[in-house]
């Protein structure tokens, strides 16, 4: 996590009317409901078709959203780490969420696309930040991501809540939106598919670190990255050496009782 710190009521986001669509089939169900209510139709066949009309604009909106989505990824968006954070012995560079927002913003305008955040505060201490992306004609998906108080550096209370949100807010806007963020000397191929480990080996990934009682934090540290997603492929050998050589560790242990 990093120092970086949202300031309270500070809007990074900003909802950008989109031109909306026509929508023959919605018409078409408005059109019945009028032509229902002249023939002096029931209640029960006017309710009938308002919820027709209401699923008809909730799937309308729905494919809107995707279409949406998809023309907000044929862009090319390059996303580069470009704050270094250093305490301790712990070092490592990261995309602050206002260069993220100012990334995306314009492009997810041009599709109908906006988002926001909604932050909870949970039991022990919890935070959780849920990214909204939204539709113009209003369909919207939801991306949630948990963590406690980042307490690292010298950090008060107020602070340390800060950067989780911070913190979280970067990272549910990346995945909601399918995102990444390359190295300065990348030269924008961090946004390139293949260069991080997919689901697959993430998951495989994170069996062997329970598998061998690994502490998920310290591998990320020894690994140079915020969290196990932003590993390369090309380190990913060098990850389970790491692995195999505590799995090793263990094994001698257990034997010399």
């Amino acid at each position: 996590m990093s120092d970086e710190i949202i300031e309270p009521g500070k809007a990074l986001a900003v909802e950008t009317p989109a031109a909306l669509p026509a929508l023959p089939a919605v018409s078409q169900t408005m059109a019945m409901i009028s032509q229902a209510l002249d023939r002096g139709a029931g209640m029960d066949v006017v309710e009938k078709l308002i919820a027709l009309q209401e699923r008809m604009e909730a799937n309308e909106a729905r494919k809107a959203f995707v279409a949406a989505m998809a023309q907000f990824k044929a862009v090319k968006i390059e996303i580069f780490k470009q704050k270094k954070v250093a305490f301790g012995d712990t070092e490592y560079h990261h995309a602050t969420l206002d260069k993220i927002c100012a990334a995306v913003g314009p492009e997810l305008a041009r599709a109908g696309l906006s988002y926001r955040w909604k932050t909870e505060h949970l039991d022990a201490g919890t935070i959780q930040v849920t990214c909204i992306v939204r539709h113009a004609l209003g369909h919207n998906e939801e991306t949630t991501l948990r963590a406690g108080a980042d307490n690292s550096g010298k950090k008060n209370g107020v602070q340390a809540i800060g950067s989780t949100v911070s913190y979280l807010s970067r990272y549910t806007l990346l995945a909601a939106l399918g995102l990444a963020t390359a190295d300065q000397d990348d030269d924008g191929a961090g946004s390139s598919a293949g260069l991080f480990i997919n689901e697959v080996q993430l998951s495989e990934l994170q069996e062997a670190l329970a598998e061998t009682a690994s502490d998920v934090a310290n591998f990320c540290k020894m690994m140079g990255v915020e969290f196990l997603a932003e590993i390369k492929v090309k380190d990913l050998p060098g990850a389970y050496k790491a692995i195999d050589a505590k799995r090793r560790a263990l094994a001698q242990k257990g034997g010399a009782k």
